[in-house]
């Protein structure tokens, strides 16, 4: 009886350890894995098709598309708890956790079409890749919702993505890219071939265009600062 009870007392003894542990864990937030969300959670976007494993049972492939969110995420110790911070602002706990939820999503693209949006849900840039190589259609757009720039990064036309930056195909600039204005005016064009620029061309209306901006801007910037595609370079080279 003696030993049966001493069993008991451990037994609940673990169990309310267990119990504390637990719910300490439920506040933490975690990045979820991409492919864990099998269902459509908005028309342009999030819709999970598997691919690769289609691909493999002889299926019909589809692409995916998937939704991820460019902020700066952390989370902040108040003397009232903690604070949930997205780009410097704080946000609520639930709010917090769906841009973490999407935040790692590029992880889950092999290949996919990968959509982008800014912490006011509006539309950065939509882009065919796998996980963080741009390797096929790119656009992005001004924060009004006005298409920026269009092109298109060179093609895996291989069949197999391993080793994509050691073969050369990930983030090379391939083919015509076509810039506007906040506008909508054209702007310029330029060719790349394997990566490199070979022709810049620009009309004279795009130039009137870019100077009657200037003056009711106060001579503001108009040409894009280092944006997605420079970051992705900046991060393939620390990588390598």
């Amino acid at each position: 009886m003696k030993i049966r009870v001493q069993t008991f007392l451990v037994f609940f003894i673990i169990q309310i350890s267990s119990g504390i542990v637990h719910a300490f864990a439920q506040e933490e937030i975690d990045v979820v894995d991409p492919y864990q969300m099998k269902v459509s959670r908005s028309k342009e976007a999030d819709t999970f098709y598997f691919s690769e494993s289609a691909k493999k049972a002889g299926l019909k492939q589809k692409m995916d598309t998937l939704r991820t969110y460019d902020v700066f995420l952390e989370e902040r110790p108040t003397p009232f708890g903690k604070a949930y911070m997205c780009n410097g602002s704080e946000v609520t706990k639930q709010k917090y956790a769906d841009y973490k939820l999407f935040w790692n999503a590029s992880g889950a693209c092999k290949p996919c079409m990968l959509y982008t949006y800014d912490d006011k849900d509006r539309i950065k840039h939509i882009a065919y890749q796998y996980q963080d190589c741009l390797c096929g259609k790119y656009t992005e757009y001004y924060p009004e919702g006005t298409k920026k720039l269009e092109g298109q990064f060179k093609e895996n036309k291989t069949g197999s993505w391993q080793n994509l930056k050691n073969r050369d195909i990930c983030n090379i600039r391939d083919g015509v890219w076509t810039y506007y204005y906040p506008n909508g005016v054209f702007e310029k064009t330029e060719t790349f071939v394997d990566g490199k620029l070979k022709e810049t061309s620009a009309t004279n209306n795009s130039a009137s265009a870019k100077k009657d901006m200037n003056a009711q801007s106060g001579d503001e910037e108009t040409q894009p600062k280092k944006g997605f595609i420079q970051r992705m370079k900046s991060k393939n080279k620390s990588d390598n």
